[in-house]
């Protein structure tokens, strides 16, 4: 883990392409989670057919019998669910338990 000012400074050096470290750049620590995940998006993206892990953005989700919720943020419009082909895994950008209320 990295400090906003530490990610600023050393984002150049982890990702040389500088459309990379500029998004990088714009991760805040105040919104962490949603901006790391928009980051994470673009870089999956750009990728193309030698990603890992698809990402695709849905309105709601179900598994089982239950709705699955959004997080509770502001600067969300919608939540993701990652298929990961490395780790043979799905995974949900959902509300927590204790974020429905």
């Amino acid at each position: 883990m990295t400090s906003e000012k530490q990610r600023r400074e050393l984002a150049i050096q982890w990702f040389p392409m500088d459309f990379v470290s500029s998004a990088f750049k714009q991760i805040k620590d105040s919104e962490f989670e949603t901006d790391c995940r928009k980051f994470l998006n673009q870089v999956n993206g750009m990728l193309g057919d030698k990603r890992r892990v698809f990402t695709y953005p849905c309105l709601s989700a179900a598994l089982d019998k239950h709705e699955l919720q959004m997080p509770a943020d502001e600067n969300l419009e919608e939540c993701w669910i990652d298929f990961n082909v490395g780790s043979k895994s799905i995974s949900f950008y959902v509300a927590a338990d204790d974020e429905v209320g």
